[in-house]
């Protein structure tokens, strides 16, 4: 254990060197205003606004910090905690040992989020039911609303139904570590796939079509050889071959 800590003190000074300014991401949907409070009170408060995702570009709002600047900005905002603000993926592990958040990997980042959502199971959707925050309800119910935009299909009405029982639950209730909730198996059944609704659409139109030449009266088509009923009776004899044959 003191030789993986004393690692990634090292890695960690390392980076310092290299990078005196770390890049801080948002992949949501809103703005978010983060306050650098000035160490000892001294100074006038920074404020900055790390802009959402741009769905034209594929591009995350980001802005850069100092070291500094990251551990002031942990002390006053639960933006790292909660998954509201990334880093870059090959930077996380020391970066999250840096700020002494030991669980960074179970974080609700935006693509955990969209995960929860488009492929639920019971323990995912437990996730959403033990929600006690509204920012953080707020982000499944944008993350959601974005998906169905793109494809109502995304979304299935029971997960759908789940995040607003909880968002009204985290709004009106007093005691937001309760919940009234109670998550069944068919809670957790996935919505159906545009290539299988496309599968689904192909086959009931043969069907109609199957159905209509019935009904209007139109001749099955001829079975086939191994299909076809011998009728009972005599068998009529084949011909004799020729002589030379």
């Amino acid at each position: 254990m003191a030789t993986k800590e004393k690692t990634m003190r090292e890695v960690i000074e390392e980076l310092k060197k290299e990078y005196e300014l770390i890049k801080v991401m948002n992949y949501g949907d809103s703005p978010i205003v983060i306050t650098i409070k000035e160490r000892g009170g001294f100074g006038a408060d920074k404020g900055m606004t790390v802009e959402p995702f741009d769905y034209n570009t594929g591009i995350p709002g980001f802005v850069k910090l100092t070291w500094q600047e990251l551990q002031a900005v942990h002390e006053t905002c639960p933006v790292f905690r909660n998954g509201m603000l990334e880093f870059e993926e090959e930077f996380r592990e020391p970066l999250y040992y840096f700020l002494r958040i030991s669980d960074w990997e179970n974080l609700l980042f935006r693509h955990n989020i969209e995960d929860i959502i488009k492929n639920p199971t019971l323990e995912k959707l437990q996730r959403i039911v033990a929600l006690t925050s509204v920012s953080q309800i707020h982000r499944f119910r944008s993350c959601m609303l974005q998906l169905m935009n793109e494809d109502e299909r995304n979304v299935s009405s029971k997960v759908e139904r789940v995040i607003n029982m909880r968002f009204k639950e985290l709004q009106n209730s007093t005691n937001r570590s309760q919940s009234s909730i109670v998550l069944t198996p068919k809670d957790a059944e996935r919505p159906i796939s545009q290539e299988e609704a496309s599968s689904m659409k192909e086959q009931m139109a043969k069907m109609e079509a199957m159905i209509a030449a019935l009904q209007a009266g139109q001749t099955p088509a001829p079975a086939t050889a191994a299909e076809a009923t011998p009728t009972k009776g005599k068998t009529k004899k084949a011909p004799a071959k020729s002589a030379g044959v």
